[in-house]
């Protein structure tokens, strides 16, 4: 039964019960945050890294924000239109757009990400150039970074406004909100959120704790941490306020439950395929660093994590594209593991005998490396002209039988996993979402899936020749997935090998 108005949580009434996500979203902020302090004192060159435009940082930050204002959006359309709600559907419809506003200003409209150039009237002057009456200082598309007649927009604005707008939302807002009844029922009437006492102390401690590391940073950039906690707090303050219970059907929303049941069995398959691969690529990444790890030369912390980043961007490609038949055709009444047991036990058996394949690429990619400092590639399938005489070495070389129970010893492990999270012998039946949020979770899932297979926000997708950026010869190892880095060099696997036009780069 939905619950009146007027039986809203008072300043004298306990709070409702803590939200997981809420607590999970400061959680992860503040490991971040606890991150970019620990690159800060060990590996300057990582924390600026850390730090950059378009760095994680940033689009992290950015993340925060979209997912506050999709949040916001949601609780809008929870107050209905008839009076007197309308005004609430305001509040929370500015607070969106806020989200939205500062989403978009966090990555600047996604100038760099299509290569959009900045309006000639905005560019910043060139030394020996007359100062125009407004410009922006970073050459961006962005209104924070605005000079006005020689005003920095930034640091007025959005530094001293939205300061004391913080320190007035995460403390005096809270505060007036305990001990002042009337205030109390004026935010609860509007629909405005309060935040818990643990996220004003949050917010409060992180800003005061990565203030104190400016003067070591050396550049004002290290405020990019303190705009990724201070947005992380306000997604956690949306997901978990304390005036929840002042929403209408705000349990419905807290709790997505009363309306759907969290993904459905098919959605749940996929993510367990995807995140089981990820993990294994990545653990596979993080064996190879420890056991090649001193073949490398002057490997930096920043070196390593850009792999790691980099190695999980093709790892994920590799675990979307080996989903993608199921999620094309598991909705075919004879594939779909739902209503058929059979579609069940066959997608599940063609999942361990792909990973099985797959475990057996990454042990001879892990002795390729060890015997020749290459990864496996296409030049590979030669040796399969010979196969005789490889298997022979591989024999003689390697500890082939303990190698074969290990993977054996994983691969059911794997099994396990999958049929526990991803296809149970028993479906349980979920309640239907309505048609509108079906449709509208299809038109987000396909973007999203199509953008993890491309691997990145450019014109560009992510290539193998991504990983052979950096001048470290074992960062580019590194990242490499052996899967895909067959694939994408087997087209070259005879091309020969050109004197003249290595020469012409050298001089």
């Amino acid at each position: 039964m939905q619950r009146s108005m007027t039986d809203s949580t008072t300043p004298a009434g306990p709070a409702p019960p803590f939200s997981a996500r809420g607590s999970n979203v400061l959680a992860i902020a503040g490991a971040f945050v606890v991150i970019g302090i620990a690159l800060l004192f060990f590996d300057m060159a990582a924390f600026r890294a850390w730090i950059r435009e378009d760095g994680p940082v940033e689009w992290l930050t950015f993340v925060a924000l979209a997912l506050a204002a999709g949040r916001a959006f949601q609780l809008r359309s929870q107050f209905p239109s008839t009076r007197p709600h309308p005004v609430q559907r305001r509040v929370w419809m500015v607070i969106a757009l806020l989200c939205v506003f500062g989403a978009l200003e966090e990555i600047s409209y996604g100038q760099r990400v299509f290569g959009i150039q900045t309006p000639e009237f905005l560019r910043r002057p060139e030394a020996g150039q007359a100062i125009p009456a407004i410009y922006n200082r970073q050459n961006e598309t962005t209104l924070h970074n605005l000079i006005i007649n020689g005003v920095n927009i930034n640091r007025v604005i959005f530094g001293q406004c939205l300061a004391l707008g913080m320190a007035f939302l995460f403390v005096l807002h809270p505060l007036l909100y305990r001990t002042r009844p009337r205030y109390a029922a004026w935010a609860d009437r509007l629909g405005i959120p309060v935040p818990r006492f643990h996220q004003s102390l949050f917010v409060v401690l992180s800003q005061l704790i990565i203030q104190s590391f400016e003067h070591r940073a050396g550049t004002g950039k290290i405020q990019e941490m303190q705009e990724l906690f201070g947005c992380s707090t306000i997604l956690a303050m949306l997901l978990d306020p304390r005036n929840r219970r002042a929403f209408p059907l705000a349990r419905a929303v807290g709790d997505a439950k009363r309306s759907f049941n969290g993904p459905g069995p098919r959605l749940r398959a996929l993510m367990a395929v995807v995140a089981l691969q990820v993990a294994i690529g990545s653990a596979y990444r993080l064996t190879f660093l420890a056991a090649f790890r001193s073949t490398a030369e002057n490997l930096s912390v920043s070196d390593a994590a850009w792999a790691l980043y980099l190695g999980v961007k093709f790892d994920l490609r590799l675990a979307l594209l080996i989903g993608l038949p199921f999620a094309l055709f598991s909705r075919l009444p004879l594939l779909d593991p739902v209503r058929s047991r059979l579609a069940r036990t066959g997608w599940s058996t063609l999942f361990v005998a792909t990973q099985a394949l797959i475990f057996l690429l990454y042990a001879i990619d892990f002795g390729h490396y060890e015997y020749l400092h290459d990864r496996l590639n296409a030049s590979a399938v030669d040796h399969l002209l010979s196969a005789g005489i490889a298997l022979s070495m591989v024999w003689e070389t390697y500890p082939v039988v303990r190698i074969l129970l290990g993977s054996a010893l994983l691969l059911a492990v794997y099994a396990w996993l999958l049929r526990r999270f991803g296809f149970p012998a028993r479906v349980v039946a979920t309640s239907s979402a309505p048609r509108s949020r079906r449709i509208l979770a299809v038109a987000t899932l396909i973007p999203l899936y199509a953008l993890g297979i491309y691997g990145k926000c450019s014109w560009y997708p992510l290539r193998w020749s991504d990983a052979f950026a950096s001048p470290n010869g074992f960062v580019s190892v590194l990242a490499l997935n052996p899967i895909l880095y067959i694939f994408d060099t087997l087209p070259n696997r005879q091309t020969p090998y050109d004197l003249d036009a290595v020469r012409q780069a050298r001089d």
